[in-house]
């Protein structure tokens, strides 16, 4: 039968109802990181570690002028640091006291580049050292 043939047939028989457990059409039943789960807190935790340990080279990327390294630093290795320490406030004992806490260090990492582009090392610096208070802040929310 020709129909049964088709990329587009509705009476297919599968074992699995999507292809991809992370199919934007599926519900996420088959994937191995549940949302809010040890498995995926500890995937955000390990990102969010590794982008810390990284950010703590800035000040030595200001004093030695080498903009462009903090520029790469925070767009490059950090990427999914957002996505991390929100999924891990979300998870947190005061969601909403994280989320905001997290937001307001988003903006320090802003100000970080902001200010590296502008190859100001004095101003870098005020917004780094606001970050390390602001992302304790946050951590001491977890």
């Amino acid at each position: 039968d020709s129909a049964l043939s088709s990329p587009f047939t509705v009476n297919e028989q599968r074992e699995d109802a999507i292809y991809s457990p992370y199919s934007a059409y599926g519900n996420g039943d088959a994937s191995i990181y549940k949302k809010g789960g040890k498995d995926e807190l500890s995937f955000y935790s390990t990102i969010l570690k590794n982008s810390v340990d990284r950010t703590k080279k800035i000040p030595d990327f200001v004093n030695k002028k080498q903009w462009s390294e903090i520029q790469t630093l925070l767009v490059r290795y950090n990427y999914n640091q957002r996505e991390a320490m929100l999924r891990l406030a979300e998870a947190s004992k005061d969601p909403k006291a994280a989320t905001k806490a997290a937001k307001t260090y988003f903006q320090d990492i802003n100000d970080i580049n902001e200010y590296s582009l502008k190859k100001n090392g004095a101003k870098t610096m005020e917004a780094y050292d606001a970050s390390v208070k602001d992302l304790a802040a946050y951590q001491s929310l977890l």
